[in-house]
């Protein structure tokens, strides 16, 4: 049995910046496995998102929540904060344009079942 699923979002406007996006049955094991490129998170939480500072990001969603939804436009809010801090753009409609983006992205990836990538 698979523990979880990715894909990678990128963005090459931005100079290919990245976001690994993982649907994890244990969330907290999930980013774990990412320490070495985030660093260790000890903190609770339920999904997250988190950033190097150097051009590559991942948002962690658990498999089976019941607000779907709201997890993922919540981490891809954060994502896309990020990003815009990492190159600097101060720009709203940059900002909206992206999270429309990003979040379309995510969502559809959630939904699906695909098997694109299991670990």
């Amino acid at each position: 049995m698979k523990n979880e699923r990715s894909t990678l979002v990128v963005f090459p406007a931005f100079n290919d910046y990245n976001i690994e996006v993982v649907v994890a049955k244990d969330v907290k094991l999930a980013r774990q496995k990412r320490d070495k490129t985030y660093g260790e998170y000890t903190g609770d939480f339920s999904a997250l998102h988190s950033s190097d500072g150097l051009g590559q990001a991942c948002i962690v969603l658990p498999e089976n929540s019941p607000q779907k939804l709201v997890d993922a436009t919540h981490e891809c809010f954060h994502a896309v904060i990020a990003l815009l801090e990492w190159s600097g753009v101060e720009d709203e409609e940059t900002a909206a344009y992206h999270m429309g983006y990003l979040t379309n992205k995510v969502y559809d990836f959630v939904r699906s079942r695909s098997k694109r990538t299991r670990t």
